[in-house]
This record gives C-alpha cells, sequence and structure tokens, in this order.
C-alpha cells in the first residue's frame, strides 16, 4: 500500500534527501500499485505521479488539469502537452518539423509540428539630417 502525497512546491527537492519525513505531510489517498505515468482522480481532482519512493511506500504526485478534448490545438512558442499542460522548455527532444511524442508527465502521446518563422528587429544608429526649408517663394 502507497500513500499518495501532494509535496509542496518548497519542499520538492528536499524530498528527495534519504531523511525526508513524509509522515509530516498529509495523505491524498492510498494505492496498492502504481506506475509513472498514470493519472489520478482524488476528490474530483487530477493528479500525476512524480515520483515512487518504494522503500518508503509513498507516491508524491503534482496537480494537473487535464484537457479531455482530443480535438483541441495547443499553438504557443514551447511544445505543451495538449492533455496535462506541462511545458518542454528544451527543444532538442523536438528535432523534427513533425513527429509524435510521448509526455514524459502523463504518458500522453500526442503529434506536434514545429513552424520555423524568421523575424527581423530593426533599430536606427544613425538619422540622416533633415533640411528644413521656409516655404516663402
Amino acid at each position: 500500500m502507497f500513500r499518495v502525497i501532494l509535496v509542496p512546491k518548497s519542499q520538492y527537492l528536499e524530498s528527495f534527501n534519504t531523511d525526508f519525513d513524509f509522515e509530516k505531510l498529509e495523505s491524498l489517498a492510498t494505492i496498492d500499485e502504481v506506475k509513472l505515468n498514470d493519472i489520478l482522480k482524488i476528490r474530483n481532482c487530477y493528479y500525476s505521479i512524480s515520483c515512487i519512493f518504494r522503500a518508503a511506500r509513498v507516491v508524491t504526485v503534482a496537480q494537473i488539469y487535464p484537457n479531455f478534448d482530443n480535438n483541441k490545438i495547443v499553438v504557443d512558442d514551447s511544445v505543451i502537452c495538449p492533455f496535462c499542460g506541462v511545458y518542454y522548455r528544451d527543444h532538442s527532444d523536438f528535432l523534427d518539423s513533425e513527429n509524435n511524442f510521448k509526455c514524459t508527465r502523463c504518458g500522453t502521446v500526442f503529434k506536434y509540428e514545429r513552424e520555423v518563422v524568421i523575424t527581423y528587429k530593426t533599430k536606427t544608429i544613425e538619422q540622416p539630417d533633415i533640411i528644413l526649408l521656409d516655404n516663402k517663394v
């Protein structure tokens, strides 16, 4: 039996220390068996598995706000899982212009397309002289 715990962001990195006391955190639920990429629904909230600490019999989770609309298209300058909303800021996994990808947080397989857009920025360095004329003839 595993305790399901939502670790506060302020303690997330600390929870990886071997002496971290999970007992001080409230359990959301218990579960017999679990694996990464499982999505849990607890009291009308959805959670993805962050880590499984088998020795401590603890599963840490992150709350997600899933999008169950399979037709929704997400357009952004970063790759975003259209189901759980996780941002992939490191684009090195997305080299092809079009491909499929499995979300590392929730396990959703989604298709992505990469558009390359070139833009130019311009800035004046030196303006030309302006000649003012008096329109008297």
